[in-house]
C-alpha cells in the first residue's frame, strides 16, 4: 500500500511541477535553459530525486530493481541533466516532447545509464 502511495505521490509532484511550466516548453528547451537557469536545473534534479527515492523504495520493499546506481554514487542536478541530455542525443525526436514527459524520460535515461544486470 505504501508503494502505491509513494508512486502516486511521485506522479502528483511531477505533474504539479510540469503544470507550472508553459505547455510550449519542450524537453530540449528545458535542458538548454537549465545551463543558465537554476530553476530549470532544479526542475530536472528534483524530478530525478523523486525517481531515485521511489526506485530505492521499490527495491527495498519488493526486491525489484528498476535503475541500478552503483554503490555510493550520488546524482546531483547537473549529473541528472547530463545523462538526460546524453539520452536525448540518441534520439533527437525526444527533444520535442513536452516537459510533462520529463519523469518518464528520466526513468528511461536512468535505465540506459545505470542498467541492471540479470542475476
Amino acid at each position: 500500500m505504501r508503494g502505491i502511495f509513494a508512486l502516486a505521490a511521485l506522479g502528483l509532484s511531477i505533474s504539479t511541477v510540469a503544470a507550472q511550466q508553459p505547455q510550449q516548453v519542450t524537453i530540449g528547451q528545458l535542458i538548454d535553459l537549465s545551463y543558465d537557469n537554476r530553476y530549470m536545473l532544479n526542475h530536472i534534479g528534483s524530478t530525478w530525486d523523486g525517481i531515485s527515492w521511489t526506485t530505492a523504495y521499490v527495491d527495498v520493499t519488493y526486491g525489484l530493481k528498476i535503475i541500478c546506481i552503483p554503490g555510493k554514487l550520488v546524482i546531483g542536478d547537473e549529473t541528472a541533466r547530463d545523462f538526460l541530455a546524453n539520452f536525448i542525443k540518441e534520439d533527437q525526436s525526444r527533444r520535442d516532447l513536452p516537459v510533462s514527459e520529463l519523469g518518464y524520460l528520466l526513468i528511461q535515461a536512468g535505465q540506459a545509464t545505470f542498467p541492471c544486470s540479470d542475476p
